[in-house]
């Protein structure tokens, strides 16, 4: 809280929410994508995004405001399943080489925590302390999700070579 105000002061509160959201938007789209899938990740970022610069004074004073988003987030991906919109991990708009292919039909294949966890360390460079920051959950926890996505994609990937 101490640091927060800190920036306040020294760039003020308007500074403080651009540089924010200028971190936290691209973060918010490449989480959801790995979660949702690219379609999704575009609409719910968008209206978490929105949410945030509706409710800004309130998330400031947050410890993780972009793990609260990104809960918002998952909350609001719940109609999309209502609604009947598939939400699954694309292989189709990303094919560098038909040799990887393989890879994004076992990254479908995780789970959606799995999924996340091992394309933001190992895909995004995050560090597992940032990952579990924007999952508002434990290093341990995204230890283990790496590990055993990580794990599961090995064995699936020597199974189908």
């Amino acid at each position: 809280m101490e640091r927060r105000q800190e920036l306040d002061d020294e760039l003020g509160p308007d500074r403080v929410a651009q540089l924010f959201f200028a971190d936290a938007g691209p973060r918010l789209r490449r989480v959801f994508a790995a979660r949702f899938g690219t379609d999704v990740a575009d609409d719910l970022t968008g209206e978490v995004l929105e949410y945030a610069w509706a409710n800004w004074e309130r998330l400031a004073a947050m410890d993780n405001p972009i793990g609260f988003l990104f809960s918002v987030g998952c909350s609001k991906a719940r109609r999309y399943h209502r609604w009947g919109r598939r939400i699954e991990f694309p292989i189709e708009a990303v094919r560098p080489a038909e040799s990887n292919v393989d890879i994004f039909n076992a990254l479908r294949r995780l789970s959606a925590d799995q999924r996340v966890a091992v394309l933001a360390v190992h895909g995004f460079g995050w560090t597992y302390a940032e990952v579990a920051a924007i999952l508002a959950t434990t290093e341990t926890a995204v230890t283990n999700h790496v590990h055993r996505g990580l794990k599961r994609l090995r064995a699936d990937l020597e199974d189908h070579s």
